[in-house]
């Protein structure tokens, strides 16, 4: 969900064109309705009391808060920084 990049409203297929802007639409609504339930399960996290849970939802909350830079290369940073020692 940290990924900055907007789906363009072309087919997969070059020659297939642009698509429907209401399929454009349903496929922009599915994905932010998947993001939606991502964001109500970290934001569970942050009542539970297990300290991993709470370093990982601290980390995750961390960097949105860092997102600065465009692209993959912020997703990398992320997951190179991730710490899941407290779950072993």
């Amino acid at each position: 969900m940290f990924r900055r990049g907007t789906k363009l409203p072309f087919h997969f297929s070059r020659f297939r064109g642009i698509m429907s802007r209401e399929d454009y639409r349903q496929e922009v609504m599915k994905r932010e309705d998947e993001i939606y339930e991502l964001c109500l399960v970290l934001d569970s996290m942050r009542i539970i009391k297990d300290p991993a849970i709470q370093s990982l939802y601290n980390q995750i909350l961390d960097f949105r808060h860092d997102q600065s830079e465009s692209g993959s290369r912020f997703y990398y940073e992320c997951c190179s920084r991730l710490d899941l020692k407290l779950f072993e």
